[in-house]
């Protein structure tokens, strides 16, 4: 800052002046007490400075970036560092490869082949059945007849014809009532009266009671005896059926009952009621009468319960009638504890001879229903009806004792009640019931899917051929070296391994040796489920006609019988012959081929995929040692190995003698194609002998070849490829632009990002390292991990972590993995460039601060200071705002803090966007700090922008904005004039 000079000294010497003028004008000398004394103000500037945000960012690196339409810009630090380019190379290769086979006239072999066959047990039904069964109906349960009553038997009715006239002839003459001394003893006229049993018409009765009760509301007494007779009406006539006696008296009011045992009586429906018998009258008792009383009555009630008939027209309620049977089956060797059925069909034929409608509830107990309980069915029969109904048991179970083969079985029949109607029933009606069981059809047998008991003695022949052909020869007889047949059984009939199988298996082509007159003969049991006999061929002898290469084979399959087991009768007995390849030592025949070829594969164990490959260079090596004693021409063809889409073909003549034979081709300019999920190259190689049309040959004699892939790299590689690592060179660059003057902020968007340029046509997997520095060595490290194929520009996160720490060197680092599915070529490669963006805007800390340079105040202060007034003026056109110190000591060695602390003279806030002007009085206290010559220090503090809820925000720093400050003083004192001239 520009040092002001104050012109306190020459206000000082005009006060110098003025105070002489006074003095010599006056009459008296003054003393240094009479001298006046007067206040003064001067002004002194203190400090002034303008900050510029161009002052402060002046490194080329630091650009202003448009952050709007109005031509505002931000400043930022911008920076480029170029990642150079780095090729795949020769790294695209596969191991050396080798392989060895062998062509021999073992060559010619029997190609394995297979028969099968599959057999079930057969008769293991059960024949059909039928039976018959009738139940007739038994006693008839009739209702209970409830009680009803005849119409009133009259006292004039039933007394004598003179008593009834004189008692009327007293009661008229006493005008309506007369005083008698008695009625007298006296026989009782016979009278009838019509009575209806509602429930039947007629009945021949097993047992019942029939109760019947007089009722006497009459004047006199009744008895002893009382005749009651039940008569039946044929035609002018009516005959008793049933009567009972009273021998006691019914008085006057009184009651009394009878009961008749009905038990071989027949009654009719309509029936007279006849009442005979004697009268006591009053017993010599006097008695008024009237004629109210010679109208007087006595009735008689009849009920009936219990009621059983043998025969009967009647209204027939509900009858029920239980009976129970068994079904034997036929003799048979098949004996069943329990059999699921497979097909089976229970029929049921019932004759209703009964006059009413019944339903027909038949339980068959031996026969179990899909939830495992005694089946039931019920059928509607019509009175004097019949049904046939037939029902599928598929699925059913069929239990019964293993000795007892026997259906047992139960049946309800119960009749329909029959209402208002009436029905004439005999007790020998009766229902006839019949059961077909049978099969599918009624001729048939009912069969099992499972089977519980005794099946008869199974024998199951089967018979077949194999084909053994050969492709080298017409087989006539041959000594097998190797080779075996194989029988795999599966039973799946047995379940319980009670009744075990046994197999004889002939096979007459193969015989037990060489020259043997004994063909092939195994045998053995079998077992419930998997099964598997291996026979082993080697040292037999195979013969077989020149026309016909086969062999043929017999199996026979018996069980035991007479034994209880359990089967499962849907599966099946199967059985599998199967022959593997035949070698062998010796063959005699007609050999056809021209050529031993072997056909095989070499299998590349890379981890890299080829599915197309340009080989640069290589070569296929052919080491071949001849044992077979005469010159061959060796054939050798690739598949997968192509030129101009032509297979490699390699044809040469080997040699007859026995020494290595060696055979290079090179393969330059050849492609690889093959399937990625088979990483096989298949070739073909054929020996051509010479012919013959009949040949005996001994086994043993062979080429024997060796095939080396060796040195193979390759010019492009498409399919998936093993993880190729290319190395990236380490960037580095220095950071010289970031002000020091910023440090202490914390950038808040920074972009670091680095955007890679590769024409690899597979995933390329970045790994990089992105190490920052400051000159402290503080340091940040940031790790990133992309596929750059997908998305080829890399975001280092967090970045202003890394300038939060104000670098001076950044470090890039690391290396491209490629592989996956694609192609690559040896000139693909990867390169680069990494982009710094740090934008000026950050978040401010309070402990953010700015000092300037320490200046010197020297201008003269009065010795009699009575205040200091502080005027300070600025324009703040940042985002952010400050708290200014004004720091002064004698020494700028006050200002080190590690020493001796400086004081504070004022504090100023400044506001962000903000121009203000403001005065403040030191305080008292620091006034002093003025009187001496001293140094003044203003200590910026930033304080940053906030939000609503007292979080800080990022403040920008825009190309535009500047502080501008000034701060000067006003200082108040007393002059003296004995001060001035210098007297004490």
């Amino acid at each position: 800052m520009k040092r002001l000079k104050s012109s306190f000294r020459c206000r000082r010497t005009i006060l110098i002046l003025l105070s002489s003028f006074f003095f010599a004008c006056t009459v008296k000398i003054p003393s240094k007490s009479d001298l006046p004394t007067w206040d003064v103000s001067v002004e002194i500037p203190i400090y002034s400075t303008v900050i510029t945000v161009d002052s402060l960012l002046t490194d080329s690196l630091i650009a202003k970036v448009p952050i709007d339409e109005n031509g505002n810009a931000i400043f930022a630090y911008r920076d480029t560092f170029e990642i150079n380019r780095v090729e795949v190379g020769e790294q695209l290769d596969i191991g050396d490869i080798q392989h060895s086979y062998s062509q021999s006239i073992e060559d010619v072999t029997v190609d394995s082949s297979k028969d099968s066959f599959t057999s079930r047990f057969k008769d293991t039904g059960v024949k059909p059945v039928n039976s018959s069964d009738s139940t007739a109906i038994g006693a008839i349960e009739l209702e209970d007849v409830e009680p009803d009553s005849t119409e009133p038997f009259l006292f004039r009715e039933v007394m004598p014809g003179d008593v009834v006239t004189q008692l009327e002839g007293l009661i008229n003459d006493g005008g309506g009532s007369a005083s008698v001394d008695s009625i007298g003893s006296a026989d009782l006229e016979p009278n009838y009266k019509s009575f209806s049993f509602d429930n039947f018409k007629s009945a021949d009765f097993i047992s019942g009671v029939l109760k019947v009760e007089i009722v006497n509301n009459m004047i006199i007494t009744l008895g002893s005896p009382i005749n009651v007779g039940i008569m039946e009406v044929t035609g002018n006539d009516s005959v008793e059926v049933i009567s009972v006696i009273w021998n006691e008296e019914i008085p006057p009011g009184e009651s009394s009952v009878k009961s008749i045992d009905l038990a071989g009586k027949t009654l009719p429906g309509n029936v007279l009621i006849k009442v005979s018998g004697h009268t006591v009258g009053t017993k010599n008792q006097p008695i008024t009468i009237t004629n109210d009383d010679l109208n007087s009555n006595f009735y008689v009630v009849v009920s009936a319960s219990d009621l059983e008939v043998s025969r009967a027209t009647a209204r027939i309620p509900e009858q029920i009638v239980d009976d129970a049977g068994v079904i034997k089956l036929p003799e048979q060797e098949n004996k069943v504890r329990q059999a699921k059925v497979e097909k089976g069909s229970f029929k049921v034929g019932i004759k209703n001879y009964l006059p009413v409608d019944s339903d027909i509830l038949v339980t068959v107990n031996s026969i179990k229903d899909l939830s495992g309980n005694p089946w039931q069915f019920s059928i509607d029969v019509p009175a004097d009806g019949s049904v046939d109904s037939v029902f599928a048991i598929d699925g059913y179970t069929l239990e019964m004792g293993i000795v007892e083969q026997e259906i047992s079985y139960s049946y309800e029949v119960r009749t329909y009640d029959t209402g208002d109607e009436y029905r004439t029933v005999d007790m020998n009606d009766y229902v006839k019931v019949d059961f077909d069981i049978y099969g599918k059809s009624e001729e048939e047998d009912i069969t099992f899917s499972e089977f519980t008991g005794i099946i008869k003695a199974q024998e199951i022949r089967e018979e077949g051929e194999i084909n053994v052909n050969s492709e080298d020869a017409d087989i006539v007889s041959a000594v097998i070296s190797s080779g075996a047949i194989t029988l795999r059984i599966h039973d799946g009939v047995n379940m319980d391994n009670n009744d075990i199988p046994h197999v004889i298996v002939r096979i007459p082509e193969i015989y037990q040796s060489e020259g043997s007159d004994i063909s092939l003969i195994e045998e053995f049991d079998i077992y419930s489920g998997d099964n598997e006999r291996v026979i082993d061929l080697s040292g037999k002898e195979i013969r077989l006609p020149k026309d016909t290469q086969k062999i043929h084979y017999n199996c026979v399959v018996t069980t035991q019988g007479d034994v209880e087991a359990s089967y499962d009768l849907l599966d099946s007995i199967v059985v599998e012959i199967s022959v593997s390849e035949l070698a062998f030592e010796k063959v005699r025949g007609y050999f056809y081929k021209e050529a031993i070829t072997k056909e095989d594969y070499i299998e590349l164990k890379e981890d890299t995929k080829v599915e197309e490959a340009e080989i640069s260079e290589g070569m296929l090596t052919l080491n071949v040692v001849n044992n077979i004693g005469m010159i061959a021409n060796v054939e050798f063809v690739v598949n997968e190995i192509a030129k101009d889409e032509n297979k490699l073909s390699i044809r040469f003549q080997i040699p007859s003698t026995p020494e290595p034979f060696k055979f290079e081709f090179p393969l330059n300019g050849y492609v690889i194609k093959m399937s990625k999920d088979n990483q096989k190259i298949s070739y073909r190689s054929s020996i051509i002998l010479p012919q013959d049309s009949l040949m005996t040959l001994r086994f043993g004699q062979d080429v024997n070849i060796d095939v080396n892939l060796e040195g193979v790299k390759f010019e492009r590689v498409k399919g998936y490829i093993d993880t190729v690592v290319v190395n990236i060179d380490t960037v580095e660059q220095r950071i010289d632009a970031l002000p020091e003057e910023l440090e202490g902020v914390e950038f808040s968007d920074v972009e670091l990002n680095l955007k890679f340029n590769t024409n690899i046509g597979v995933p390329v997997i970045l790994d990089l390292t992105v190490q920052a520095e400051n000159k402290d060595g503080e340091q940040i490290i940031k790790r990133v991990r992309q596929n750059i194929v997908e998305n080829n520009v890399v975001k280092i996160p967090d970045a202003e972590d890394i300038f939060n720490i104000f670098p001076d060197r950044i470090v890039a680092f690391g290396q491209a993995k490629v592989g996956g599915d694609g192609t690559v070529s040896v000139d693909q490669y990867v390169e680069g460039k990494l982009t710094v963006e740090v934008p000026m805007s950050f978040i401010i800390d309070d402990d953010v601060t700015y000092e300037s340079e320490a200046q010197t105040l020297e201008e003269d202060i009065p010795d009699q200071l009575k205040a200091v007034k502080l005027f300070y003026e600025y324009l703040n056109q940042m985002e952010f705002g400050a708290r200014v110190d004004l720091l002064v000591a004698r020494d700028t060695t006050y200002f080190n803090k590690e020493t001796l602390s400086p004081d504070t003279l004022a504090t100023i806030t400044l506001f962000p966007d903000t121009s203000f002007t403001d005065s403040t009085f030191v305080d008292e206290g620091k006034i002093e700090l003025l009187q001496d010559s001293v140094y003044i220090k203003p200590v910026f503090t930033f304080l940053g922008m906030r939000d609503e809820n007292g979080n800080p925000v990022p403040s920008r720093l825009l190309s535009s904005d500047s502080l501008s400050i000034t701060i000067y003083g006003r200082i108040y004192g007393e002059i003296n004039p004995g001060e001035l001239t210098g007297e004490k």
